[in-house]
């Protein structure tokens, strides 16, 4: 059964201004400069006074490698969950919901 639907475009749909799109770019660049200098600059030296603190430094690169590796795993563990819930979602909208529960049964 292949549907034909109508090309929707909402009344509230603009193409970007000359404003609008430096905004952005100056928001863009701000955020990621304050992101990196949080992240490679006051980052390391918070854990290695505060959470590791008089440990050895082989100790503190491996607890801080250690934790990068486990949040890294489970960002990649969500991120396909979410991936797979996003692709079943689609499949419901693009077969429609009557012809997408006979394929699950």
């Amino acid at each position: 059964m292949n549907r034909q639907y109508p090309e929707k475009r909402s009344s509230t749909t603009r193409s970007p201004t000359k404003k609008g799109v430096w905004g952005w770019v100056l928001y863009d660049c701000g955020n990621s400069a304050f992101a990196t200098t949080i992240m490679a600059g006051f980052f390391p030296v918070f854990f290695k006074h505060y959470w590791s603190y008089q440990s050895d430094i082989n100790t503190s690169t491996a607890m801080l490698g250690f934790g990068n590796s486990l949040a890294s795993l489970l960002v990649a563990f969500i991120a396909s969950i979410l991936v797979l819930f996003l692709l079943g979602l689609l499949l419901f909208y693009l077969a429609g919901k009557e012809e997408a529960r006979s394929l699950t049964k």
